[in-house]
């Protein structure tokens, strides 16, 4: 039986050497390097493809320079001294190149190129090289490190934090200079932390609790509450939290973004108050002045009736009576439309029955059929009775006014330690503009309402035409307080 380590010998070695070398996925060639000249001895199919890609002015590769076989004149000092250096210091060279020739690694259509130079006959001077393409390999490195540069560069604070939820975790991993200055630490004083380092008195528990139950189930959620700098300071700061799940689905990570949105609340929270202050002058204006002057006419009115009874005119007392009767639904609708501007002191525990009065008050001052139905739902406090009351007051004149409405039924319901009050009608709808930029005055101020009870607020088409405008919120635990 012939040994195996002779099985090949001679010609059948060196045939399968040169297959191998012709058809290897890699760039190979062999170089000699004399009186500072390297020329090409030896180059497989696949260098050759290449070379006679760019610009080669000769047929063959032996004894071909760099610049005959189109390489760059820096492209051809960069190998040359690249092979110096292995010839000097008789070990393997590294280096990295790309094609064309000279260009920027991330442009285009350039090809990524791995070098290996190794001497493969000193005596000769004749070095072998292997050129690997691996554009696809760095091309996710290269889109890595434009995102972190973007991410770390960004103006707004973001945070990466492990998956887990209970104490100590989540842990913060990773948090951007803008983190930093926002919050007042550095990045390595955040860092194996938890966002709970920046949660106070303030710091609303219905909001936390909510952004929780999102978080556990995997989805992305919104929020804002009260958080804290490291001197103490107090500000608004608004987060949006997603998931990062790997290839195969599994959640791996969250990662927040956050703004400062203290100046932003503040300026709504003013514009709020003088729009307050208007609807109080304008509902004065009607239920004092306008009120006065149609309870007069209706008198004056009633007035001209008698006389013309008396006078024996029936049809000009009937138009009389009917013209009272007609100035008399004006003072109503005026007095409903004064009472929709009246600043609301909603009570805790009187939602249900101040949305059942705004229900009947719209049908007088809008013309509409507008009903309510639910439960005394109970809130944490007047000011968040108030909030919810004018959601529903901005959703329902929204639908009147714009929406061209005939029905709107508003609905309070409550599921455990969640309510849910909604607004729907069947009008022409929102637009797609408003739905996916929340524009308008009307649609910002409902959003902030509903932050502001810790709520999440939703608009959307309703099945068969017309808009449900929604908020979800914390019902009160306890006995309401003051």
């Amino acid at each position: 039986m012939p040994d195996p380590s002779h099985a090949l010998r001679g010609q059948d070695a060196d045939d399968l050497l040169r297959a191998f070398f012709d058809s290897a996925p890699f760039l190979m060639g062999v170089v000699e390097h004399r009186d500072g000249e390297v020329r090409h001895q030896a180059a497989n199919q696949a260098a050759l493809d290449l070379f006679r890609s760019d610009g080669a002015t000769v047929d063959r590769v032996e004894g071909a320079t760099f610049a005959e076989l189109g390489f760059t004149e820096d492209e051809a000092a960069v190998w040359e001294r690249h092979v110096r250096e292995c010839g000097e210091a008789g070990r393997p060279v590294h280096f990295s190149t790309a094609f064309p020739w000279g260009a920027e690694h991330a442009g285009e259509g350039v090809r990524s190129l791995d070098v290996v130079l190794n001497v493969a006959d000193r005596e000769a001077s004749r070095f072998s090289y292997v050129v690997e393409d691996v554009t696809e390999r760095r091309r996710p490195d290269a889109e890595r490190r434009l995102l972190a540069a973007a991410v770390e560069q960004a103006a707004e604070p973001i945070v990466v934090t492990d998956v887990g939820l209970d104490e100590p975790s989540p842990r913060i991993l990773y948090a951007n200079a803008a983190h930093a200055r926002t919050f007042g630490y550095t990045v390595s004083e955040i860092l194996g932390q938890s966002p709970r380092m920046f949660q106070g008195s303030k710091t609303e528990r219905a909001v936390l609790d909510r952004v929780r139950a999102r978080l556990e189930a995997g989805e992305a959620v919104q929020a804002e509450t009260v958080n804290y700098r490291k001197d103490g300071s107090e500000f608004v700061l608004q987060w949006e939290i997603a998931p990062v799940r790997d290839e195969d689905g599994v959640l791996v990570n969250w990662v927040g973004t956050q703004r400062d949105v203290t100046e932003q609340r503040r300026l709504e929270r003013e514009i709020l108050e003088v729009a307050a202050r208007e609807q109080e002058r304008m509902a004065r204006d009607l239920h004092d002045g306008l009120g006065q002057v149609l309870t007069g006419a209706a008198f004056r009115l009633q007035a001209l009736h008698n006389r013309l009874e008396q006078a024996d005119d029936p049809e000009l007392a009937a138009d009389a009576l009917r013209s009272r009767e007609l100035v008399e639904d004006a003072l109503g609708q005026a007095r409903a439309i004064a009472r929709g501007l009246f600043p609301i002191n909603t009570e805790p525990d009187g939602l249900a029955e101040a949305l059942a009065r705004l229900a009947t008050d719209a049908e007088l001052a809008f013309g509409i059929v507008c009903s309510f139905d639910g439960p005394p739902v109970v809130v944490s406090s007047r000011e968040h009775a108030a909030h919810l009351y004018r959601i529903a007051q901005e959703a329902m004149a929204n639908a009147a006014r714009h929406g061209r409405a005939g029905t709107v039924e508003i609905a309070l319901a409550q599921d455990g330690g969640l309510a849910t009050l909604t607004v729907c009608d069947d009008g022409v709808g929102i637009p797609d503009a408003a739905l996916a930029g929340g524009e308008g005055l009307g649609l910002r101020t409902m959003r902030y309402r509903a932050d502001r009870v810790g709520g999440e607020f939703e608009v959307r088409p309703k099945e068969g035409g017309g808009t449900v405008v929604a908020v979800t919120f914390p019902a009160a635990a306890d006995e309401p307080a003051d």
